[in-house]
């Protein structure tokens, strides 16, 4: 875990203790040598001057998502529960991206070296091409499709258009596919969990409040950088408010919940136990 969130995780701890914010920060904040918690003894300062929340946050310098999440948790009503939340769910994240690299860097080394076998061929096929020609026998079929790579990589249309195809991929997976990481063999299933457990914990956290369904999901919306995560959220919240049941949400949006939580929810709905109900459903994840 990078300083920032080390940092945050002890803030969290201290704003949990009914300590104010300025001061929880200042104990916390031990290495001022980094820019992000220089930021957050700016955020501290600030307060102190009487400066509200929000625009504090957004003046003090800090990383967008830090200052995403401050502002989730500054909006909810209840900062202490709110931030000690997101402060986990970036713990989780954080893990998430480690596994992530971890998984792919082989992937990365073998376009490397698939990419510099083919920087290669076109210096050397071109001389392995003139000798074998001299030999004036019938090559295998094998070593003639090399050589047609090896010409089709040497035509500039082929460096022009595979580029701009990349972007073209690109820009479709963000506009037309969103989800598309989240659904990719294991590392999908990785981010798609660890996105669930930080949805579950934070309506928990509004339900527990006695906020209703549809405010709840809203307050979540605001803390996923990533759209497509935001507008599903912003969606059921927009169903939720006309009148969908929390069991039909969960049937309706795969991406945001667990299918296995309906007989749960509407138990703990029953028992008035359901906040407690979405913390225990989020650590079986």
């Amino acid at each position: 875990m990078s300083d920032i969130y080390e940092s945050m995780a002890l803030i969290s701890q201290a704003v949990k203790s009914d300590m104010p914010l300025g001061e929880a920060i200042r104990i916390s904040v031990s290495d001022v040598r980094d820019r992000s918690n220089r930021g957050l003894l700016r955020l501290a300062d600030l307060l102190d001057e009487g400066m509200e929340p929000l625009q504090a946050a957004k003046r003090a310098g800090l990383p967008k998502r830090l200052v995403e999440q401050l502002e989730t948790a500054f909006g909810s009503g209840d900062f202490a529960d709110y931030f000690e939340e997101l402060t986990l769910a970036e713990r989780a994240r954080q893990e998430a991206w480690r596994v992530f690299s971890l998984l792919a860097f082989y992937p990365l080394l073998l376009g490397f070296s698939v990419a510099l076998l083919a920087f290669l061929g076109l210096l050397i096929l071109p001389q392995f091409e003139r000798i074998f020609t001299d030999f004036d026998e019938n090559l295998p079929l094998m070593t003639l499709l090399v050589f047609r790579v090896g010409h089709a990589l040497q035509q500039p249309i082929v460096w022009i258009c595979t580029p701009l195809l990349v972007l073209l991929l690109i820009v479709m997976q963000r506009w037309f596919f969103p989800t598309f990481w989240y659904y990719i063999p294991i590392v999908g299933r990785i981010f798609r969990t660890q996105a669930m457990q930080k949805l579950l914990r934070q309506i928990a956290v509004s339900l527990r409040r006695r906020l209703p369904l549809d405010e709840s999901l809203k307050i979540a919306a605001g803390s996923f950088s990533h759209r497509a995560y935001r507008q599903e959220c912003l969606h059921a919240a927009a169903m939720a408010a006309a009148g969908t049941t929390f069991s039909s949400l969960i049937v309706r949006f795969p991406l945001l919940f667990p299918r296995w939580l309906v007989p749960f929810v509407e138990v703990g709905g029953r028992k008035d136990a359901l906040p407690h109900t979405l913390f225990q459903a989020q650590k079986i994840l």
